[in-house]
């Protein structure tokens, strides 16, 4: 089976994520967060924050105050720092 679907670049999923009701007040630093946390994993994150659909039926991130990207960010990075090692 050949994988056919085409990766986005970073101003993609940027827009991707904007699209989808995510605050993004400054897509350069959007990008830079994306390019070390990736678009799967920051995602992730929306979930709890997340409607189940906006008026034309697709998934959406719910408009919470909390829903800009940095607080995600902060989120990833909070929980990476303070999960246990393993030895």
């Amino acid at each position: 089976m050949e994988y056919t679907k085409k990766p986005l670049s970073l101003n993609e999923q940027v827009e991707k994520l904007a699209g989808r009701g995510l605050i993004i007040d400054d897509e350069g630093l959007a990008e830079r967060y994306l390019s070390n946390i990736s678009y799967y994993r920051l995602r992730a994150y929306t979930f709890p924050f997340q409607e189940n659909e906006d008026e034309t039926g697709r998934p959406s991130v719910a408009s919470v105050p909390t829903s800009c990207l940095p607080c995600f960010a902060a989120l990833n990075i909070f929980q990476t720092s303070s999960a246990p090692v393993a030895a």
